[in-house]
């Protein structure tokens, strides 16, 4: 068996590599292949920084809905895009990969309101969702 990806996907790929390529570079150069495991406290503010700078670019919340403020990537897009990322020596993303679930654990909300300004605050990379205190009880969200 032979998986390969489309010819949009590759231009989808094309596309997340040279994002990655033009801005990982000046003050963000610094930060190549950091923020991992062991490294996660080196350079906060300026993957802080980053983050904001993916949010610009429309790169936070890749596998989200157009209606929440993604970009309504395919898995594979989504794969993808992480391969991209690695590849580039992006930096340890503070919330990339708590974004990428909380979409799934926020979306039955009934609170529309509350639940479109989460998720522009976290696609926006102006909340991690992990420095949030997230209660889903009785479909609530108490603090965020």
């Amino acid at each position: 068996m032979k998986l390969s990806f489309s010819a949009q996907d590759e231009q989808f790929r094309t596309e997340v590599a040279g994002w990655l390529n033009a801005n990982l570079t000046g003050e963000f150069e610094k930060l190549k292949f950091r923020g991992g495991p062991g490294d996660e406290h080196m350079y906060p503010e300026e993957r802080k920084a980053w983050e904001k700078k993916l949010a610009e670019g429309g790169w936070t919340c890749v596998g989200w809905p157009a209606e929440h403020g993604g970009r309504a990537c395919s898995i594979e897009q989504q794969v993808i895009f992480f391969e991209e990322y690695a590849r580039a020596g992006a930096p340890g993303a503070w919330g990339i990969l708590v974004r990428a679930s909380l979409v799934r654990h926020l979306s039955h909300l009934d609170q529309r309101r509350k639940k479109r300004s989460i998720f522009r605050a976290l696609c926006r990379a102006r909340s991690s969702g992990a420095r949030g205190i997230l209660n889903l009880e009785r479909d609530q969200i108490w603090r965020m």
